[in-house]
């Protein structure tokens, strides 16, 4: 059975089978880019999902060639005034790395800024094999976010993660295995059955025991993720405001209408 998220419509798809959800963002238009409106729906699906005994395990994935090109740039400009933690962004981030379920990425098509960031808070990420990764943060102006640079440099090393996030490099998905950040490359047409078998062997586990183990998989550094993100987001709200980022956003804008 497929829903679509009531706002925005279309842009966000689920579908339920086995006790598994499947989340599928669908803004194709604008290469997944992630709206405040589509990180509200993301919040309200993880916070039903992790409610309903129903689901086990969520699988996250995108349609078209992109997974996301990260965060819809004009609006994050156009909110530049608002309050970091009154932002669907921050609240999607935080909801995120506090939830209790398996999640799964499905790692579709290129994956930029957050795109990435969010997979180094899913369980198993799974890409197919023709796509690109990149952190462009310093590009526009503004800092990584989601405990990017807390996590990157304790799972990577310090001179790799300046590489990623600070020189911005590109990288495909062989790299990303190799660094840790995805668990296997496969050829696109094989990526989300080969997601879906997974999900299903989660889902086959005891349901406590499977919670509790990913509690305490997580939970020694939890509280540092969440002031990571809180640092982070604050800094990034403070380098959006600014003249500097304002004109190098305006500018990207721009050449992207043109």
């Amino acid at each position: 059975m497929t829903h679509e998220a009531s706002e925005p419509p279309n842009e966000i798809l689920t579908s339920l089978s086995e006790n598994i959800l499947t989340i599928t963002l669908n803004r194709v238009q604008k290469k997944n880019a992630l709206s405040y409106a589509m990180y509200d729906s993301l919040i309200q699906l993880l916070n039903d999902a992790e409610e309903n005994r129903g689901i086990k395990v969520v699988i996250l994935t995108a349609s078209g060639d992109y997974f996301t090109a990260g965060n819809d740039i004009g609006a994050f400009q156009n909110s530049a005034e608002m309050p970091y933690n009154e932002k669907s962004s921050f609240h999607f981030m935080n909801t995120l790395a506090s939830f209790k379920k398996p999640i799964i990425a499905a790692v579709n098509g290129h994956a930029i800024g957050i795109g990435v960031t969010l997979l180094l808070h899913c369980d198993l990420i799974y890409a197919s094999d023709s796509c690109s990764f990149k952190m462009p943060f310093l590009t526009l102006g503004l800092v990584p976010e989601f405990a990017s640079t807390m996590i990157l440099p304790e799972r990577l090393g310090r001179a790799k993660a300046v590489e990623l996030l600070m020189i911005g490099d590109q990288f495909d998905s062989n790299q990303a295995v190799s660094l840790g950040i995805v668990n296997k490359a496969l050829p696109a047409d094989e990526l989300l059955s080969y997601a879906y078998h997974n999900a299903q062997i989660l889902a086959s586990k005891p349901t406590a025991a499977l919670l509790a183990t990913k509690r305490l998989m997580t939970k020694r550094l939890q509280q540092q993720t969440l002031a990571a993100i809180d640092e982070e987001a604050l800094e990034f709200s403070t380098r959006l405001r600014s003249a500097e980022t304002q004109s190098i956003v305006s500018k990207f804008l721009n050449k992207r209408r043109s």
